[in-house]
């Protein structure tokens, strides 16, 4: 190592009090706590300034104060955000507020750090401070504001020999700009990695990777930080068994299946998060505060952020380095309210529906990603719900029956997820067959289809629904032939589709054409011979002829 000069004076002093640090008074018989320390840094003095790294400590501070973070009073949290996060401010004012604490035994340690970080080499990597200037050379990293990951990693491994638990958490990748460029950027997370002192890692990225800022995600946060509070809210709290406890691995699990997938689906950048390591994994990292968990989804639900919505978020995203413009309020606006008519099953017709969301978002800006998923999301709910109703039709549900399922579910120990399912199945099963068809007609107008065999089979299915319109209740429109002529196209359009051949069997009935109508039965039958349905029509009319 070289020497740090009088940085590194001031090191070695602070860490010959190791033994200080962790005594533990004979007369502290409570029990474990929990104490953090936050850096969060956007607005250096001399490097690139970010965005959004001081909101992101701030988020995880207020968590902290939370029930579910542990509840931690303001003293038991040292945090520094921008021009106050000096090099000296961490290791002399920061190493004194940790020594009056003296952990002991069981207590636990969370140290946050949002901002830049750089490396010189696998010895010397650093979390860049306030008064951080490199003059464009990596190697002044040495003589200038940081803080000396290695050092701090020399403190975190004697807290662990002496009993106490830590949790070192770090959304700090920065733009290649800096003097070490994209080396600098792949030897810091690898050897923060590799050098584990015994304490709990989470990295906002892999080696060699950059972090994701966003303006529309809450009021400004990065995509690592913002994620890790959602899931230690309680949404990473296991859906098949669920115990109010948010665990290491569920915290990976939940920050793995959203990150990585949003940087690189909407993005096309790599941004895939590191936990370390697996013995940690049963290990209970905060519990589930519902009180905290009603007031942050509120908060999302204000901010234009469902859980959903979460995973399409795009418009406004940037690295920690670049500028790019930040979404339209007014168009945020309309992409939140598609999405809540969506949830609601609002589909087409009426203003407050996600088509009439849909034309104003195409009209605001129809190239946008935002727009296009939502073309996108709309076609398969359309799909979704014909679907659903052809489902209900094979199984011979209408509302009456979906309603008498409803009332057996209620004696029965339920589920909102099952709640919903009835909820979509009464609604479907009331909207008539010429009107799923209308739908379905709209989802092939929304779709780019590229294989012929769906867009086929979505043709048909169409069809099919505009013939079995002639049997809607009330229907004034839909005449015989017309049916008839709309169940043949069903058939010469995908061919052998059951549904569609006893649809065939039923409208020869209501001609009394009884030998047609036996001969599409029993082509359904053939089709598929466990539905009951063809059978019905099949032995009805047989007895006619």
């Amino acid at each position: 190592m070289r020497n740090l000069f009088f940085l590194s004076f001031l090191l070695l002093l602070v860490f010959n009090g190791k033994a200080q640090v962790v005594a533990t008074p004979a007369t502290d018989t409570s029990g474990p706590k929990t104490y953090a320390i936050i850096i969060g840094i956007s607005n250096y003095k001399f490097i690139q300034p970010l965005d959004f790294a001081d909101k992101d400590a701030g988020l995880f501070r207020d968590f902290l104060k939370s029930a579910g973070g542990g509840k931690l009073n303001s003293e038991d949290i040292f945090c520094l955000l921008n021009e106050e996060a000096k090099a000296a401010n961490f290791w002399v004012k920061g190493m004194n507020w940790l020594r009056s604490k003296k952990l002991k035994t069981g207590d636990r340690l969370f140290i946050y750090m949002a901002g830049h970080g750089d490396a010189i080499n696998q010895d010397e990597y650093f979390f860049l401070t306030y008064d951080c200037n490199p003059a464009g050379d990596k190697n002044n990293y040495i003589i200038t504001g940081n803080i000396q990951l290695y050092n701090l990693k020399s403190r975190i491994a004697d807290m662990v020999r002496h009993g106490v638990e830590v949790v070192l958490v770090m959304d700090a990748c920065r733009s290649n700009e800096l003097p070490g460029g994209t080396e600098g950027q792949q030897t810091l997370n690898s050897a923060i990695s590799e050098k584990n002192a015994g304490e709990m890692v989470m990295l906002a990225t892999g080696a060699g990777q950059e972090s994701l800022e966003d303006a529309a995600i809450g009021t400004g946060h990065g995509l690592f930080t913002y994620y890790l509070v959602d899931g230690l809210t309680g949404l990473a709290d296991s859906k098949e068994t669920p115990d109010q406890k948010i665990t290491f691995k569920e915290l990976q699990t939940y920050v793995s299946s959203y990150v990585p997938a949003i940087a690189q689906e909407k993005y096309k950048r790599k941004q895939d998060p590191y936990f370390c390591c697996e013995a940690f994994d049963q290990k209970s990292i905060a519990i589930v505060d519902s009180s905290f968990l009603r007031k942050w989804t509120a908060v999302k639900t204000m901010n234009n952020l469902s859980g959903s919505e979460m995973d399409s978020i795009a418009r406004g995203f940037k690295t920690r380095a670049n500028d790019n413009t930040v979404a339209d309020t007014s168009f945020l606006m309309t992409y939140h309210l598609f999405n809540k008519a969506v949830q609601q099953m609002k589909l087409i017709g009426a203003d407050s529906s996600a088509e009439f969301y849909l034309s104003q978002l195409t009209s605001y800006d129809p190239s946008n990603i935002l727009t296009r998923e939502a073309k996108a999301t709309l076609a398969a709910e359309l799909i979704n719900y014909a679907q659903t109703k052809i489902n209900l039709y094979l199984q011979g549900k209408d509302a009456a029956a979906v309603q008498q399922m409803r009332s057996q579910m209620d004696e029965e120990e339920n589920s909102e997820e099952i709640t919903m399912t009835l909820d979509r199945m009464e609604k479907v099963s009331k909207l008539d067959f010429s009107q799923t068809g209308i739908m379905l007609e709209k989802a092939l107008k929304l779709l780019e289809i590229q294989d012929s065999s769906i867009s086929k089979s979505l043709a048909a299915k169409v069809f099919f629904f505009k013939a079995h319109g002639f049997f809607d209740k009330g229907n004034k429109t839909m005449d015989y032939l017309e049916a008839l002529k709309f169940a043949q196209l069903a058939n010469s359009v995908d061919q052998g589709a059951a549904y569609t051949l006893n649809t065939l069997s039923s409208l020869y009935i209501q001609k009394h054409q009884y030998d047609s109508a036996v001969y599409y039965a029993s082509k359904a039958i053939v089709v598929a011979p466990k539905w009951r349905y063809p059978y019905l029509n099949n032995a009805y009319a047989f007895y006619k002829l």
